[in-house]
């Protein structure tokens, strides 16, 4: 299949977009400090309770992957793109 027909191709245009540089919106700053709080105190109790090894450290990534897809989240302009993005990343919306 060709990146043209590929549906979960990416455009240049939306490659751009997921990867500039977005200044985050009044109050935004906040949010992320409380997230990144939040996110660092459940990464440290899956350090505490589950032995090191390779389960350790996919929950933690996953962690971080929440935590950057939650920042995210919260730069989109509207739901419909939050919608769009979340659905080329393969994640289901939740309500």
């Amino acid at each position: 299949m060709t990146k043209q027909n590929d549906p979960q191709a990416h455009t240049r245009s939306e490659v751009d977009r997921l990867f500039s540089n977005i200044e985050p919106r009044a109050g935004h700053r906040e949010r992320y400090a409380s997230l990144r709080v939040a996110a660092a105190v459940f990464a440290r109790m899956i350090e505490d309770v589950v032995p090191p090894g390779e389960c350790q450290t996919a929950a933690i990534w996953k962690v971080r992957e929440a935590l950057n897809t939650a920042n995210d989240g919260m730069l989109f302009e509207s739901e419909a793109e939050s919608a769009y993005y979340a659905q080329r990343s393969g994640v289901e919306a939740r309500r």
